[in-house]
């Protein structure tokens, strides 16, 4: 019998593993065909959602009908694959639907949701969502961050439809909205100065005005009341009005800006919530956190964030706040053991306080007063015996200043993102869904000098002559074979 040479066999075995990768990828192809396998694998996971929407998803007790208003072959991609992890639940159906062909359907929820009677109010686009005596429409618009040119064009830099569908299912299926009293009397801000009102309502919050003059108490409606920048300070009468409203378990978010006379009662009340105001301005020295838009003045700059159930959504964005002349918080010396002492946003550890405001220099002088310092702080009451927070809660910012449209910028997405979480963690999870939009900005990547060198010596040298050298010997020992 004639003995089979090397080379036969060496050939025998390369087209044997050939046929059987060939096979192997075959049967691959057909069994990932048949089972449906999704993996998000966008940098902010774009298509998945967060905890706080599947908490929500799986505690619906109703069933909640989403409309996608779109043609068959025109639905916009990232959407529906958004709107598709909410349809895998029970208690959700998605329906995608042809505008042009279902006119009554459309003009019946826009009439419902108060958005209007005329279908064509609705672009294409939008999603309506339906549950049992309740709807509401989510524009187009609503899912996305917009921003507009000087020359009127658009740009796009967020994605926000998580945020708009799942406040909508949660009102839809619950008719819960928090309810914010904006207190007036004082010549504050209120959350319209800031262009904030109709965002914060399209994210479930309800936004009323009391005067607190003329106020007998603050109503017992009231969720979360908010002080923003009284020019003057509030009385003892009206400070003990808001002390009963948390001792109901209320929250309240303030905002200050430095007043030519001190606000004594207010801050006699937040000390007795462990917080200490600091009259003066904060002066950030660090210059990767200076705003080059206003000349890098070391009173504006991008606080370092110190909570992070509330900063999270902005630190996950790669958001940066900017806050503009703010006052510093402290905690008190004598503290009560049932409030916690929560820093919220700081200045770095090289900037300094300036307490002595007749002083205009841009340096350090020997009375300002070495940082950090807190620009926002918060306290909640907590239980002894578990140590965990119960009852009321109050957050407070050194700037409201900072909130309304910059000269220089505009309105800022991550000033109104930090609000936004801020309302949500001051009213709980339980009435309150806090999602965040995910930003669409990419970062280019950035590379040092020398970096640029050794890649570029990888892939224009090593790469090929490592190529080279492979091929090299395996034509070598082929030829002696």
């Amino acid at each position: 019998m004639k003995k089979i040479s090397f080379r036969v066999k060496h050939a025998a075995i390369s087209v044997a593993i050939s046929i059987a990768v060939l096979v192997g990828l075959v049967l691959i192809n057909m069994l990932a065909g048949e089972i449906d396998l999704d993996f998000d694998m966008t940098r902010r996971d774009m298509y998945t959602l967060t905890e706080e929407s599947r908490e929500l998803l799986d505690g619906l007790e109703e069933e909640v009908t989403l409309y996608y208003l779109s043609k068959t072959g025109q639905e916009n991609i990232t959407v529906i694959e958004l709107l598709k992890q909410y349809d895998s639940y029970n208690n959700v159906s998605l329906l995608t639907i042809d505008p042009d062909r279902n006119p009554a359907l459309i003009s019946r929820y826009t009439e419902e949701s108060g958005e209007g009677e005329d279908q064509k109010s609705i672009a294409t686009g939008s999603v309506i969502v339906v549950s049992e005596g309740r709807s509401r429409v989510v524009p187009n618009i609503d899912l996305y961050n917009i921003s507009y040119t000087e020359q009127g064009g658009i740009n796009v830099y967020g994605f926000k439809a998580e945020q708009s569908i799942s406040a909508a299912i949660q009102y839809t299926s619950t008719g819960e909205q928090v309810v914010v009293y904006q207190l007036l009397g004082h010549n504050e801000y209120t959350f319209d100065d800031f262009n904030y009102t109709e965002t914060l309502e399209k994210s479930n919050f309800t936004l009323k005005t009391l005067n607190m003059t003329t106020a007998a108490a603050i109503p017992e409606d009231a969720d979360i009341v908010a002080v923003l920048s009284p020019s003057w300070d509030y009385s003892k009468n009206e400070v003990d009005k808001i002390q009963e409203f948390l001792e109901r378990g209320g929250s309240l978010y303030a905002a200050f800006d430095l007043t030519q006379d001190p606000l004594d009662n207010l801050a006699a009340f937040l000390v007795s919530w462990n917080i200490d105001i600091m009259r003066g301005i904060i002066m950030e020295q660090d210059t990767n956190r200076l705003i080059p838009e206003f000349g890098g003045a070391p009173v504006v700059f991008a606080p370092a964030y110190e909570e992070e159930e509330i900063a999270k959504p902005l630190i996950e964005n790669n958001q940066s706040m900017i806050i503009a002349s703010s006052m510093g918080f402290v905690e008190t010396e004598i503290r009560k053991r049932n409030i916690e002492f929560i820093p919220i946003l700081s200045s770095t550890d090289k900037s300094w306080f300036r307490i002595d405001l007749n002083t205009s220099s841009q340096n350090r002088v020997i009375t300002d007063k070495s940082g950090p310092i807190y620009a926002s702080v918060g306290a909640a009451e907590k239980s002894m015996e578990t140590g965990f927070q119960e009852g009321a809660k109050i957050l407070i910012l050194g700037s409201a200043q900072s909130f309304t449209p910059l000269s220089e910028i505009g309105s800022l997405k991550a000033n109104f993102d930090f609000t936004l979480s801020a309302l949500g963690w001051l009213a709980g999870s339980e009435k309150a869904i806090n999602i965040q939009s995910r930003s669409l900005y990419q970062f280019p990547m950035q590379m040092s000098s020398a970096n640029a060198y050794v890649y570029a010596g990888i892939v224009v040298i090593f790469i090929p002559f490592a190529i080279i050298l492979t091929g090299l010997i395996i034509y070598l020992r082929r030829k002696r074979l």
